[in-house]
């Protein structure tokens, strides 16, 4: 997965924030389709980071580009809402 991944110059990586479950659950999905539907799928992601320039939304290039931007804000996010949580999925009972 890592070498498909490299190849369309994306970094897979498991050991980070997973940011979004569904994203995660998608890709993991995709990936079994085979490698040419990977690559339309990569095409669509470049696409999306596009548009935000496309609609006017200021700093989102700077956003995209650079990956510790924002990172703060996720980590308090983390900490308030979901403290001592370190897998997926989580339960709460």
């Amino acid at each position: 997965m890592k070498e498909v991944f490299r190849g369309l110059v994306f970094e897979y990586d498991t050991a980070g924030l997973m940011k979004r479950p569904d994203d995660h659950r998608l890709i993991s999905f995709i990936a079994g389709q085979g490698y040419g539907v990977i690559q339309k799928f990569s095409e669509v992601l470049s696409i999306l980071k596009m548009l935000p320039n496309k609609v006017g939304i200021e700093g989102a290039a700077e956003l995209i580009n650079d990956p510790n931007k924002g990172l703060k804000e996720v980590n308090e996010e983390l900490q308030t809402y979901s403290p001592h949580i370190t897998g997926v999925p989580h339960f709460l009972v």
